[in-house]
C-alpha cells in the first residue's frame, strides 16, 4: 500500500481497482450516479475541471492585465511623444536664444561704439562750455573785485576821518615801550595761568570733601540696618540648625556649630544619591527581566491569536463560498431542466435545416429580371426627354434676339450722340493747346501728340529725379563727410594721446616733450597750455629717439657682456687650485717658471692664492648684483625700444591721419559746393516737369476723348453685325420647327408621367427584393441563436455540476476548522491572563521603585538646599557685622568735625584766590589794550613815513609820465584805430568759429544720439524677446524636469518589463496547465 502510495498512485485507484473486495467488485453495474463519482475519482475529474477553471481564470486575468498594460502603454506613448516635443520645442528655444544673444552682442558693441563717438563729441562740448563758463566766472570776478576795491576805498575814507590814538613819541622810544609792556604782560599772564590752576585744584578738593562727608553719613544710617539683618540672619540659621537636629539620630542631637552642620547636610545628601543609584539599577535589571518574559508571552500571543484568525478567516471564507455557491445553484435551472431546453433546441434547428429557401431564390430573381428591365426604359424616356428640352431652349433663344435686337439700336442711337459731342470737345482743347504751348499738331494726330508730350514729361521726370539724387547724394556726402572729418579728428587726438603716452614712458623722448610743453603754452590755441597739440605730435622726430634706444640698448649688451666674462675669469677657483698644485710639485713659479728660493716663497704663493680664493665669492656675488641690475637696465631699455616701435607706428598712423585729414577738409568743401549746385538745378528740373507734366495731362484727356469715339464705332459695328446674324436666325428657324411651343411643353408633361410610373414600377420590385433578403438573414441569425443557446445550456449543465462538486469539499473543510477553532480559543485565553498577570506586576514594581526614588531624592535636595541657606545666613551674618563696626567707628562723629573744618578752610581760601583772579584778570585785560594801542601807533607811524616816500616817488614820476604821455598820445590815437578794427574782425571770425563748431558738435550729438536711442530701443526688444524665450525655456524646463514626467518615463520602463514578464509567465502557466492536463 505504502509502496502503490510512494509510485504516485491515486487512492481510488487503489481501492477500487488493485485492492478492490470481491463484495464491491460489482461496481460497474450499479447507479448511474455511483458509477460517475467512481469514474471521477478514479480518472481525477474534479482536479482536471479545476485545472481548467484556474486555466480560464488566469486567462481571463491575464487578458485584463493585457487590455491594461495596452492602455497604459497608448498613455506612455502619448506621454512620451509629448514630452519628445517640449524637448524639440526647447532645444528650439535654447537655439533662439543663443541667436538672439549674439544679436544683442553684437548690438551692445554697436552702442559701446556709438557711446564711445557720443562721449567723445560730448567732452568737446564739455570743454567748449567750461571755456564759456571761465569766460563768465572772470568778467564776474572782475566785477567783484572792482566793487571790493570801491568799498575799501571808502572804508579807508571813513578811517581817515575818525582817526585813531597816535602817541607823539619816536618810533625808537615807542617800540622800548612796546618790549617793556610785552614783558610785563608775559610775567602777568604766568602769574594769572598759577593762580588759575590754583583755584580749579581747590575746587577739586572742596568737591572730594562733600563726597566724602555723604559717604560717612550713610555709613552711620546703615550701621541699625545692618543688625536688623545680623539678628534676622541668626534666627534663621538657628532654625535651620534644629531642623536638621530633629532629621538627626538622638545620638548626634548635641551642641553643633553652622560649618559642622553643612558638613553633615552634604554627607547625607551623598549617601542618599548612592542609594539612589543602586535602587535605580536594580530596578533596570528587574524591567529588563520582565520585559523578556512580556516580549515572549507577547509572541506566543500573537501566533496563537494569528491561528485563531486565520481559522477563523478560513471558516468564514468557506461560508461565504457555500452561500455564493448556493445563491449561484439557485438562480440556476436544474439538470433535468436543461436537459430538456437542449432537446428542445435540437428540435428546433432539425425543423430549420429542413425547410428549403429555393423558392425564394427563384423569386429573388424574377424581380432582379424585373428591375433591369424597368431601368432600360427609364432611360430611353430620359433621352427623349433631354431631346424635347433643347427644342424649348432653342424656341426661347429665338424670343430674346428678338427682343435685344430691339435694344440695339437703341443704343447704336445714343453712341452716335455722345461720339458727335466728343469730337466737339476735342477740337476746343486742341485749340487750346495749339496757343498755349505752340504745338503745331493736326486734330487727327491726337495720339502722336499724347506720345510726345509722354515721352517729354518721363524726359523731365527723369531728369528731376537725377537732379533730386545728385543733391541727396550730395548731402549725404557732405553729411558723412563731416562726420568721417569729426570722427577723423577724434581718431587723431587719441592717436596724439596715445603718443604723448607712450613718449612719456620713454627716457629719450622726455625732450620732445619739454620742448611741445613750451611751444603749447607760448602758442594762442583753444587748448589749454597744460595739453600738447596733435600738430606738435606730428612734427616729432621718432627716428633720433629710435637711435638713441637702439645706441642704450647695444651699450647695455656690451657692458653686460663684459660682465659676463669678468664672472667667468673670476670663478676659476679649479684653475687657483691647479696653479698651486703645479707650484707646489715643480717648486718654481707656474707662470714664469722662476725657480722659488725657499719654503717661504712657496708658503707665500698659497697664502695669496688662498686669499683669491676666498676673495672670490665676494667678487661673484658684486658681479652678479651688477648683472642684474644690467639686466634690469636692459628690459627696460628693451620695454623702451618696443614702446618706441609703437610710438613710431602711432605717429605713422597720426601723420597719415592729418593728410586724409586735409583732403576730407578739401572734399568737403567741395561736396558743399556741388551740394548748393545740385539743389539748384533740381529746383529748376521740377519746374520744368511739372509744365509738361500739365501739358500731358492735357493730352491724356485728348486722346481718352478720341479712344472712347472709336470705342463707340466700333461697338456700333458689332450690334450691326449681331442684329443681323439674330435676323438670318429668325428666319432659318421659322422656316425648320414644325411644332410650336405648346406642343413641345404637353409632350414633355407626357413623358414625365411614363418616366414616374417606371419609377414607381422599379421601387417596388426592389422593395420585393428586400424584403425577402430580410427574411433570409433572420433564419441564419435564427439558425445561430439557436445553435448559441445549445451551447450556452451544455455549458451551464456541466457548471451546476462541478459547483455541486465544490459545494460538498468545502462542507467537508468547513467542519473540520470548526472542530479545532475551541482549543485554538483555549489557548489563547490562558496566554492572555498570564500576560496581563506580568504587566501588573510589573506596574506595581515600578510604582514602588518610584516612590522610593521620590523619597529619596526629596530627601537629599532637601539637605542641600538646608546646607546652602545656612551658608547664605552664614555671610549675611559676617556681613553685617562687618556693616556694624564700620558705622561705629563712623558714629564717633570725629571724622566729620575733621570733614567741614577742612571744607571751611578751603572755601575761605578759594574766595581769596578767585579775588585775586578777577584783579589780574582786568589788569591783564587793561594792558593787552595798552600794547595793542602801542603797536597801532608805531605801524601808523610807518605807514606815514612808506606814504611820503611814494609820494616822492610818484610826484617824480608824474612829471615824466606826464612827458611821455604827450609824446605817445598822436602815435596811440593811429594805432588804436587800426587795433579796434583787427579786433572787431578777430571777434566776428571767433564767433563764426565757435558757432560753426557748435553747430557741428551738435549735429554730431543729435545724430549719435538718434543712433544709440535706435539701437537702444532695437536692444531692448531683443532684450525682452530674449527674456521671454528664456522664460519659455525655464518652463519648459520645469516641465520636463516635473516628478509626473520623470514618473511617466519611469513607469514606461517598469510596466514595459512587467508586461514582458506577466506574459512569459502567462504562457509559462497557460502551457504547464496544457500539459498537466
Amino acid at each position: 500500500m505504502d509502496g502503490c502510495m510512494d509510485a504516485d498512485t491515486s487512492k481510488a485507484v487503489l481501492e477500487n481497482v488493485m485492492f478492490c473486495h470481491q463484495e464491491e467488485n460489482c461496481w460497474p453495474l450499479g447507479d448511474m450516479n455511483s458509477i460517475k463519482k467512481r469514474f471521477d475519482s478514479l480518472f481525477n475529474a474534479t482536479r482536471y475541471v479545476k485545472a481548467l477553471q484556474a486555466i480560464r481564470q488566469s486567462k481571463k486575468e491575464h487578458m485584463m492585465e493585457l487590455k491594461d498594460r495596452e492602455n497604459d502603454l497608448r498613455l506612455l506613448d502619448v506621454h512620451r511623444t509629448a514630452a519628445r516635443s517640449l524637448r524639440m520645442q526647447l532645444q528650439q528655444q535654447q537655439q533662439i536664444i543663443d541667436e538672439a544673444n549674439q544679436e544683442i552682442q553684437q548690438q551692445q558693441e554697436e552702442v559701446r561704439h556709438i557711446e564711445a563717438a557720443a562721449a567723445a563729441a560730448a567732452d568737446l562740448l564739455r570743454q567748449v562750455q567750461q571755456q564759456q563758463q571761465q569766460l563768465q566766472m572772470a568778467e564776474e570776478r572782475q566785477n567783484m573785485q572792482q566793487q571790493q576795491l570801491q568799498q575799501l576805498q571808502q572804508q579807508q575814507q571813513q578811517d581817515d576821518d575818525e582817526g585813531p590814538i597816535v602817541f607823539e613819541e619816536s618810533i625808537e622810544e615807542l617800540e622800548d615801550l612796546l618790549v617793556k609792556i610785552s614783558d610785563e604782560y608775559k610775567a602777568k599772564s604766568e602769574r594769572r595761568q598759577a593762580v588759575c590752576e590754583k583755584v580749579n585744584m581747590l575746587q577739586q578738593q572742596q568737591l572730594l570733601l562733600q563726597q566724602q562727608l555723604q559717604q560717612e553719613v550713610a555709613k552711620a544710617s546703615d550701621g541699625l540696618k545692618a543688625e536688623e539683618r545680623r539678628d534676622a540672619a541668626k534666627q534663621q540659621q538657628q532654625q535651620l540648625m534644629d531642623k536638621v537636629a530633629a532629621m538627626l539620630p538622638y545620638a548626634q542631637q548635641q551642641q553643633q556649630t553652622a560649618e559642622t552642620v553643612v558638613e553633615l547636610c552634604r554627607s547625607e545628601a551623598q549617601k542618599l544619591r548612592r542609594q539612589q543609584q543602586v535602587a535605580a539599577r536594580e530596578q533596570q535589571q528587574q524591567q529588563q527581566q520582565q520585559q523578556q518574559m512580556l516580549q515572549q508571552l507577547q509572541q506566543k500571543e500573537q501566533q496563537q491569536q494569528a491561528a485563531e484568525s486565520s481559522s477563523i478567516t478560513q471558516i468564514n471564507c468557506s461560508k461565504q463560498q457555500l452561500q455564493q455557491l448556493q445563491q449561484k445553484l439557485q438562480q440556476k435551472p436544474s439538470q433535468q431542466q436543461c436537459q430538456e431546453a437542449i432537446a428542445a433546441i435540437q428540435q428546433q434547428l432539425q425543423q430549420l435545416q429542413q425547410t428549403t429557401a429555393a423558392d425564394r431564390d427563384q423569386q429573388l430573381k424574377s424581380l432582379e429580371a424585373q428591375g433591369a428591365s424597368y431601368g432600360e426604359a427609364l432611360q430611353q424616356l430620359q433621352q427623349q426627354r433631354q431631346q424635347l428640352q433643347e427644342v424649348q431652349q432653342a424656341l426661347l433663344q429665338h424670343e430674346t434676339l428678338g427682343v435685344s435686337l430691339q435694344v440695339a439700336q437703341q443704343r447704336q442711337q445714343e453712341k452716335q450722340q455722345l461720339q458727335q459731342q466728343k469730337q466737339q470737345q476735342l477740337t476746343i482743347r486742341l485749340a487750346a493747346l495749339q496757343q498755349q504751348h505752340a504745338i503745331n499738331i493736326l486734330l487727327s494726330s491726337p495720339k502722336e501728340t499724347e506720345d510726345q508730350l509722354r515721352a517729354a514729361a518721363a524726359a523731365a521726370a527723369a531728369e528731376q529725379q537725377q537732379r533730386q539724387q545728385q543733391k541727396q547724394a550730395a548731402d549725404a556726402a557732405a553729411d558723412r563727410s563731416a562726420a568721417e572729418y569729426g570722427m577723423l579728428q577724434q581718431q587723431i587726438t587719441a592717436a596724439a594721446a596715445a603718443c604723448i603716452h607712450l613718449a612719456e614712458q620713454i627716457d629719450a623722448a622726455k625732450p620732445l616733450l619739454s620742448n611741445g610743453s613750451s611751444s603749447s603754452s607760448n602758442s594762442s590755441s583753444s587748448s589749454s597750455s597744460s595739453e600738447i597739440g596733435w600738430e606738435t605730435v606730428a612734427g616729432w622726430d621718432v627716428s633720433s629717439i629710435e637711435s638713441a634706444v637702439s645706441a642704450e640698448l647695444q651699450q647695455q649688451q656690451q657692458q653686460e657682456q663684459q660682465l659676463k666674462q669678468q664672472a667667468i675669469a673670476a670663478g676659476g677657483i679649479d684653475l687657483y687650485k691647479q696653479l698651486a698644485a703645479e707650484a707646489a710639485a715643480a717648486a718654481a713659479c707656474p707662470l714664469c717658471s722662476k725657480p722659488f728660493d725657499g719654503s717661504n716663497d712657496l708658503l707665500l704663493l698659497q697664502q695669496n692664492i688662498d686669499k683669491r680664493v676666498q676673495q672670490l665669492p665676494q667678487q661673484q656675488q658684486q658681479l652678479q648684483q651688477q648683472m642684474q641690475q644690467h639686466h634690469e637696465q636692459l628690459q627696460k631699455i628693451l620695454l623702451q625700444q618696443q614702446k618706441t616701435q609703437q610710438l613710431a607706428a602711432k605717429h605713422k598712423e597720426l601723420i597719415a591721419a592729418a593728410a586724409e585729414l586735409s583732403t576730407m577738409k578739401l572734399s568737403e568743401e567741395q561736396l558743399h559746393a556741388a551740394a548748393g549746385a545740385a539743389a539748384a538745378a533740381a529746383e529748376a528740373a521740377t519746374q520744368k516737369a511739372r509744365d509738361l507734366q500739365a501739358a500731358h495731362a492735357d493730352a491724356a484727356e485728348l486722346c481718352a476723348a478720341a479712344a472712347a469715339v472709336a470705342a463707340a464705332e466700333q461697338e456700333t459695328k458689332e450690334m450691326d453685325s449681331k442684329l443681323r446674324s439674330a435676323a438670318g436666325l429668325q428666319s432659318s428657324t421659322s422656316s425648320s420647327s414644325s411644332s410650336s411651343s405648346s406642343t413641345v411643353q404637353q409632350q414633355l408633361e407626357e413623358l414625365e408621367a411614363r418616366i414616374a410610373k417606371v419609377f414607381a414600377d422599379r421601387e417596388a420590385a426592389q422593395q420585393k427584393q428586400q424584403q425577402l433578403q430580410q427574411q433570409q438573414l433572420g433564419q441564419q441569425q435564427l439558425l445561430l441563436q439557436l445553435r448559441a443557446q445549445l451551447g450556452d445550456q451544455q455549458r451551464l449543465l456541466q457548471q451546476i455540476n462541478e459547483e455541486q462538486q465544490q459545494q460538498q469539499q468545502q462542507q467537508q473543510q468547513l467542519q473540520a476548522a470548526e472542530a479545532a477553532l475551541p482549543g485554538q480559543q483555549q489557548l489563547l485565553h490562558a496566554t492572555r491572563q498570564q500576560l496581563q498577570q506580568l504587566q501588573q506586576q510589573q506596574r506595581q514594581a515600578e510604582q514602588q521603585a518610584e516612590a522610593r526614588q521620590r523619597q529619596l531624592e526629596s530627601a537629599a535636595t532637601e539637605l542641600e538646599t538646608t546646607a546652602t541657606m545656612l551658608l547664605e545666613q552664614q555671610q549675611r551674618v559676617q556681613e553685617a557685622e562687618a556693616a556694624i563696626a564700620a558705622a561705629a567707628a563712623s558714629a564717633s562723629g570725629t571724622r566729620q568735625q575733621q570733614l567741614r573744618q577742612q571744607q571751611q578752610e578751603l572755601t575761605v581760601a578759594l574766595q581769596q584766590e578767585q579775588q585775586q583772579q578777577e584783579l589780574l584778570n582786568a589788569a591783564f585785560e587793561r594792558g593787552q589794550q595798552l600794547l595793542q594801542q602801542v603797536r597801532d601807533s608805531i605801524e601808523i607811524k610807518k605807514q606815514q613815513q612808506q606814504l611820503q616816500q611814494q609820494q616822492q616817488t610818484v610826484h617824480a614820476l608824474q612829471q615824466t609820465l606826464q612827458q611821455t604821455v604827450q609824446q605817445g598820445i598822436a602815435a596811440l590815437t593811429q594805432q588804436n584805430s587800426i587795433a579796434a578794427a583787427a579786433a572787431t574782425q578777430l571777434q566776428q571770425q571767433q564767433q563764426q568759429q565757435q558757432q560753426t563748431a557748435a553747430a557741428a558738435i551738435e549735429y554730431i550729438l543729435n545724430s549719435l544720439r538718434k543712433t544709440a536711442a535706435a539701437k537702444g530701443e532695437k536692444l531692448a526688444e531683443i532684450r525682452g524677446a530674449a527674456a521671454a524665450r528664456q522664460e519659455r525655456k525655464q518652463q519648459l524646463q520645469q516641465e520636463l524636469n516635473n516628478p509626473t514626467y520623470k514618473q511617466i518615463d519611469a513607469r514606461y520602463v517598469q510596466d514595459i518589463d512587467r508586461y514582458h514578464k506577466a506574459l512569459d509567465r502567462a504562457l509559462m502557466r497557460y502551457h504547464a496547465a496544457k500539459v498537466s492536463s
